[in-house]
């Protein structure tokens, strides 16, 4: 916020500041001894804003000004209608855990059931085949006794399932946990705001995304030979979603507060730290990219 100037008393700031307003212009006044301080909210704005004031300076009583009036309290209704809108659709992500209706969730629902089955089948005689039929790609052992990873070629010849299925894969116990955790809660604040339609997309897209992402990422790390797996990456990128759209249109009711903002990403960076063991960090990082540029598309 700056100053762009003073208006001498004997002038009504309210009529600059009104004509600003229907301008696009938002502005504060401080009235002092000698003049009401006019202060422009955004940087962008003050040369206009500035031009606007040179001329109100020139001819105060235009009949623009006394018109511009009517119109400013116009938009001022329309903001305090937005405001209230605002408030009132603002959610406490928390309190979705306790939200009734699964039948305003099913592919969220559907997607936590995937999950649990999947790591029940991990924990059984059937890991191996498990892990093989959803991994993103296949490590075989040749006669030698070396591993290779087939790369992209179970894929190219029809497997297309492995671009999306590594995202039911988890590994350990709190694995799993966190990501159905928010998987429940950013997954239905997505399909009871938009649609199971639109959540459907955003699952789809940022699987084949982070998921591509990840074993790219492996290539040029020289970590082809580990799997990787797990939810993380659609969970971030369904985050990243709601938090553009909940800038761009907070009446939608799918707001996050700026708290739970700083922790996705002080935990993505610990994550590239290297602090919380071996993650796949490029999944996350993938998936939220994406998860915002939907977001910001308005998808």
């Amino acid at each position: 916020m700056r100053q762009i100037g003073t208006l001498p008393p004997t002038l009504d700031p309210r009529r600059l500041t009104d004509h600003l307003l229907t301008l696009g212009v938002t502005t504060k006044v401080d009235h002092r001894p000698e003049g009401a301080a006019v202060w422009v909210h955004h940087e962008d704005q003050i040369p206009l804003a500035k031009q606007e004031l040179e001329q109100y300076l020139k001819d105060p009583h235009d009949a623009r000004y006394q018109i511009a009036t009517q119109s400013a309290d116009s938009i001022r209704r329309e903001a305090e209608r937005l405001d209230r809108q605002y408030r009132k659709n603002v959610r406490d992500l928390s309190g979705q855990l306790n939200s009734p209706g699964l039948s305003r969730r099913p592919l969220t629902t559907t997607l936590i059931a995937i999950s649990v089955v999947v790591f029940l089948l991990q924990n059984s005689p059937y890991a191996a085949a498990t892990i093989n039929t959803l991994s993103f790609t296949l490590r075989v052992i040749d006669e030698l006794g070396f591993r290779h990873s087939l790369g992209l070629l179970p894929i190219l010849h029809g497997e297309v399932w492995r671009l999306i299925t590594p995202i039911f894969i988890h590994f350990d116990i709190l694995h799993i946990l966190f990501n159905m955790w928010w998987l429940w809660v950013l997954g239905s604040l997505v399909e009871s705001r938009r649609s199971t339609k639109t959540l459907a997309a955003v699952v789809l897209i940022s699987a084949i995304a982070s998921n591509s992402g990840q074993f790219f990422y492996d290539l040029q790390t020289n970590h082809a030979l580990y799997n990787f797996g797990g939810m993380s990456g659609v969970v971030y990128a369904i985050f990243g979603y709601v938090w553009m759209r909940g800038r761009q249109e907070p009446e939608l009711g799918m707001m996050i507060n700026y708290r739970t903002v700083q922790m996705m990403l002080f935990w993505l960076v610990l994550c590239f730290s290297g602090a919380v063991g071996n993650v796949a960090n490029a999944a996350h990082l993938v998936g939220l990219v994406t998860g915002m540029l939907l977001g910001l598309a308005r998808l």
